[in-house]
């Protein structure tokens, strides 16, 4: 239903392909095992096969966004309680992140926001244990899977700089993080739209 178009007359998603690229090995072997379970050389018109089913979408779901997520959450209590935090504020924490904001939600869906989610929590809880290259590698893949992402690179910087004083040395250590989805970045976007700095956006329907 959301797709954008470019020039040459070629469909894409309107979304980054973060997703794609992160769940595809999953989503490879899990397509093998319940492909055996659905009618064999079922195609539309167009010679493309049906809409994955509902177990596959929530397998998918369950293993690449909502279990990813709840052991961040677990890493990220048991980092509270190292540092001294209430039990009752490491309880509020969880709930909070668990059950009380909108990415929750989107915890169930393909969009690409529950990814994107677990990339974000990645990211602050490599900034709070100041291991500063997975901060750079968790923010890529969050830009890679949500151009509103772009929004966050200004306040991580001055989090960068405020957590560490040292930035000849952090900074350096975030941008090597960021190299690879960086350069899947490059790829998808040149091939796709022809240019890294065109996005999906720019031919919307």
């Amino acid at each position: 239903d959301e797709w954008a178009r470019t020039p040459n007359g070629r469909y894409y998603k309107n979304r980054p392909p973060g997703p794609g690229f992160i769940r595809f090995p999953v989503f490879f072997i899990m397509d093998r095992v319940f492909v055996k379970w659905r009618e064999h050389g079922k195609m539309d018109a167009q010679g493309r096969r049906p809409w994955p089913g509902h177990l596959l979408r929530a397998s998918l779901s369950f293993f690449m966004q909502e279990l990813p997520f709840c052991i961040l959450v677990l890493l990220a209590a048991n980092f509270l309680l190292a540092q001294g935090a209430p039990w009752i504020a490491v309880q509020f924490f969880a709930l909070a992140a668990l059950f009380g904001n909108t990415a929750d939600l989107f915890m169930n869906n393909w969009s690409g926001h529950g990814v994107a989610t677990v990339c974000v929590l990645g990211a602050l809880l490599a900034l709070l244990q100041r291991k500063y290259y997975w901060v750079g590698f968790a923010y890529g893949a969050a830009l890679l899977t949500e151009y509103a992402a772009a929004m966050l690179l200004l306040p991580l910087f001055a989090a960068l700089l405020y957590r560490e004083s040292n930035w000849k040395k952090s900074l350096p250590l975030f941008i090597l993080g960021g190299a690879i989805p960086g350069i899947f970045w490059i790829w998808y976007h040149v091939v796709a739209f022809g240019s890294p700095f065109l996005t999906a956006n720019h031919f919307q329907n």
